[in-house]
């Protein structure tokens, strides 16, 4: 689980850098002066707005798929897997030894779903004991 959370936020994070896609967020993270130094140093990233982009990045594994269901990042349905994060900036929520446990999303703007979303708890992620920038501190 471990693995998947880290091979994520690479993704994400490589996605926020330097996809065409992600270039409102790159602005919108400017407008709020959060500076390159800090998006690099708390690995944030950004998820695209498509409900498909993790699910095609997992290359249909179903073992990945089932271990992204289980840390949070993939929902699931009857039709089967889908992004949870679609469309949002993503900030890594680390523990004290730095390996990623969940990710807090927000929406860049009005639109469908909350403003702030939250990984859902998992077996490595607790909000009760999480806390945000414990490992940058």
């Amino acid at each position: 689980m471990f693995r998947a959370m880290a091979w994520s936020v690479d993704l994400f994070h490589e996605c926020l850098l330097s996809a065409p896609e992600a270039a409102p967020a790159r602005d919108y993270l400017a407008e709020r002066g959060i500076s390159a130094e800090s998006i690099t140093t708390y690995r944030l990233g950004f998820a695209p707005d498509r409900w498909d982009w993790l699910v095609e990045k997992s290359s249909g594994k179903m073992d990945r798929l089932r271990t992204l269901e289980r840390v949070g990042l993939l929902g699931k349905t009857e039709r089967g897997y889908y992004d949870r994060f679609k469309g949002r900036v993503l900030f890594p929520i680390r523990d004290s030894l730095g390996r990623v446990i969940g990710f807090g999303g927000r929406q860049m703007g009005e639109g469908d779903g909350p403003k702030y979303l939250n990984s859902p708890e998992s077996e490595v992620y607790q909000k009760s004991r999480a806390l945000y920038g414990i490992y940058e501190a």
